[in-house]
């Protein structure tokens, strides 16, 4: 299994001179420490919106000045997203880990916790919630009876985070309120040092101090694309601009490079409304032309066939992004290579991580697809667009610190209710499809109330939280397709049944398309497919396979025709299939794709790239 580690992490540095963060170690023949946060250490400026809410939080749990323990020449505080059962950060303040801001979904609340130099300085201070125990060590796990507390400010409330220390003061820890007065320690550690910088920062001036670097990046970058331009022969080219910081500061490379590009917005009707003008203002402020891919309603019109997307079920990345995207690529650009310039970058996942710096994609045939930021940082990203003092989507200093789909199934339940708390009509609109999606299939109230609907295959946490049962009884109830095998003799009698979706029966697309399996005739209501050495009888939702000599294929055979039945009447007009087939076989009818009988060479690859056709379950029972 892949992971995050020290070698595919970012390193940031803390200069201890200037108090500010910085990208080379002994910056400037300065001392410095390495900032050491969780893998990827992809750390962001906490913006406007994100430092009030720390603020509420400190307030909340502190009830006191903590000004001892955020220091106040704290101009720059860091964020670094680590892994929580929802969304969670580490708190850097002058290089230095002083706790957590996670969202508890018990409570629906923003919470703090302290750890590292943040405990530290609450034991020096005698600031918040702390005890002294009598004990030389301390351990996870381990629990602090009341009468081993040498000195305490304990909260009324249980469950609440208590800094704590050991009498020798060698050892720290972080622990809980449990039933009377006791202390749960959750965390411990060896002492810290702990650097007091008492040196004012902003964050213009880290700008300032790491601007050599910031221009070595950028003409790095900037060469990175001249280069392959004239290497790859590249005529045409395009830069994908979601209205994010990345993709903005690719954009402002590509734009020293090549002076002027075109910029592809794909609007998957799921975007918030300040990123379609905030798209459009910046096409119109630097005189680009704006190539608009839109999915329209798809999402809302297919979302009540496939459900509800999850992460595990991605059906809206193909039906919503990638199929538009390839629409507007066949329309608008003619010749081939095509370039297209990507702000991503290697620290937002674990599948950029190992992403080259070059690529193509099977999806998009002729594209090549470069990512100048790929190395970069979210620090670097965030110092060097502010440098250049562009705009910014006004999302960012409202409590977004990603942009795209609304309801992504990748979103912490902390994003959903930013978005709920923002655009209550968007929310309210989704939160009552959900609901009836759950009446409909007869989940348990949890699906909604937990948000559970993000999986197909609850995982660990979610599952312990809800309970084994009802995890098992959502991951039962799932659009698909069941067909039901017997055998008779010579042949076998198959009958497909459609669950939780519409059964439609288009016969005149489904024949055509059969003609990618074998030679079709059709008789009244019966559709005859010779394919080698076997032949297949159709009647409504019966498939009857007779001749039948390898028995090993049958499997594939009817899922191959269940796939075609899908496409024949639940096309979505994505024309990935028409983009991808090797011999143009395919083409568009007012209610979904046809095959050209006399150019298909029946390799099937179409039935194996539609969206229809393979997220939906097919469930064979003998």
């Amino acid at each position: 299994m892949r992971y995050f580690n020290e070698k595919i992490s970012a390193k940031i540095y803390w200069s201890l001179n200037k108090n500010i963060p910085v990208f080379v170690e002994n910056f400037k023949d300065e001392p410095t420490i390495l900032v050491k946060a969780t893998p990827p250490r992809d750390m962001r400026p906490a913006l406007s919106y994100e430092r009030k809410l720390l603020k509420k939080i400190l307030d909340k749990y502190f009830k006191e000045n903590y000004i001892d323990i955020i220091s106040p020449y704290s101009g720059i505080i860091l964020l670094n997203k680590i892994s929580y059962v929802d969304a969670a950060d580490e708190i850097i303040v002058g290089g230095q880990i002083i706790g957590h801001m996670f969202f508890d979904i018990y409570r629906f609340e923003w919470r703090f916790k302290p750890i590292y130099v943040g405990v530290n300085r609450m034991i020096k201070y005698e600031k918040g919630y702390y005890a002294l125990v009598n004990s030389n060590k301390i351990t996870r796990r381990y629990v602090i009876h009341r009468g081993d507390i040498k000195r305490c400010n304990l909260p009324e409330e249980r469950g609440e985070f208590i800094a704590v220390s050991t009498k020798n003061g060698l050892y720290h820890g972080v622990g809980k309120l449990i039933k009377n007065n006791r202390i749960y320690i959750l965390k411990s550690w060896r002492k810290i040092r702990d650097y007091e910088l008492n040196i004012s920062n902003s964050i213009y001036r880290a700008i300032r101090e790491n601007e050599e670097w910031l221009i070595s990046r950028e003409e790095e970058a900037i060469n990175f694309l001249k280069n392959i331009v004239i290497k790859k022969n590249i005529r045409e080219k395009f830069l994908s601009f979601s209205g994010g910081k990345d993709s903005l500061a690719a954009l402002i490379i590509s734009l020293k490079a090549f002076n002027s590009i075109p910029i592809l917005f794909n609007d998957t009707g799921l975007e918030l409304p300040e990123v379609r003008k905030y798209v459009k203002n910046i096409a119109e402020k630097y005189e680009l032309h704006l190539i608009e891919a839109n999915a329209g309603e798809d999402f809302f019109k297919y979302v009540r066939i496939y459900g509800p997307p999850a992460r595990d079920y991605r059906w809206c990345c193909k039906v919503i992004k990638l199929a538009p995207i390839v629409r507007a690529i066949r329309k608008y650009f003619s010749s081939k290579p095509i370039f297209s310039i990507v702000g991503q970058r290697r620290y937002e996942s674990l599948s950029r991580a190992f992403s080259p710096r070059i690529w193509t994609n099977r999806w998009m045939p002729g594209v090549i697809v470069v990512a100048p930021i790929l190395d970069w940082s979210c620090l670097e990203t965030w110092l060097y667009i502010l440098r250049e003092r562009v705009e910014v989507n006004p999302l960012y200093f409202r409590g977004f610190d990603r942009l795209g789909c609304w309801l992504c199934p990748a979103c912490e339940i902390a994003e959903f209710m930013r978005v709920k708390e923002l655009y209550e009509q968007n929310w309210s609109e989704w939160d009552e499809f959900l609901e009836d999606w759950r009446v409909k299939l007869d989940l348990p109230k949890q699906y909604t109330r937990n948000f559970l609907w993000r999986w197909k295959k609850i995982m660990g946490d979610q599952r312990q939280i809800v309970g084994e049962e009802v995890a098992r009884k959502i991951e039962e109830r799932t659009p698909k397709i069941v067909v039901k095998i017997k055998r008779y003799k010579d042949k076998f009698i198959a009958n497909f049944n459609p669950l939780y979706i519409p059964y439609k029966n288009n016969i005149e697309a489904f024949s055509n398309i059969l003609n990618i399996l074998g030679q079709v005739k059709i008789d009244g209501d019966k559709i005859f497919v010779s394919k080698n050495s076997e032949n297949l009888i159709i009647k409504n939702r019966y498939i009857t396979i007779i001749d039948r000599i390898n028995e090993r294929n049958i499997d594939k055979d009817l899922k191959n025709i269940v796939k075609i039945y899908l496409r024949a009447n639940f096309c979505n007009k994505c024309m990935l299939c028409i983009a991808l087939c090797p011999e143009k076989a395919i083409y568009m009818e007012n209610d979904g794709i046809r095959i050209n009988v006399n150019r298909c060479k029946k390799c099937l690859e179409c039935n194996n790239i539609c969206p229809v056709a393979n997220y939906i379950k097919i469930e064979l029972i003998y």
